[in-house]
């Protein structure tokens, strides 16, 4: 009987915190797509071990700020050159030059 309720124990409370909100709660935080911080966290585990729990998540944090860096900056330098009209971005040597 005692096996029985350890084992319930486990399935059902410590299933559901590590498996249910554990997610919810770093993806809430982290402001990643659920799916895929569960499949990154499955994945690391498979690949990494234990510790790939930890890497993988990160990982893909540092992939979606440097995307969203990224999409700041190439929409700001589409915008500056549309702004200009057809007169191309002014670079370093051009700040030399009189015009």
């Amino acid at each position: 009987m005692a096996a029985v309720g350890l084992s319930l124990w486990g399935l059902v409370l410590a299933g559901l915190i590590d498996n249910v909100l554990r997610p919810v709660v770093i993806g809430d935080h982290a402001q990643l797509p659920i799916l895929l911080l569960f499949l990154g966290v499955l994945g690391g585990i498979q690949i990494y071990g234990l510790i790939g729990a930890l890497i993988s998540p990160m990982l893909i944090a540092c992939v979606f700020a440097f995307a969203h860096i990224y999409r700041e900056q190439y929409f700001a330098r589409i915008r500056t050159v549309i702004g200009q009209g057809t007169r191309r971005p002014e670079t370093r040597r051009d700040r030399g030059r009189s015009r």
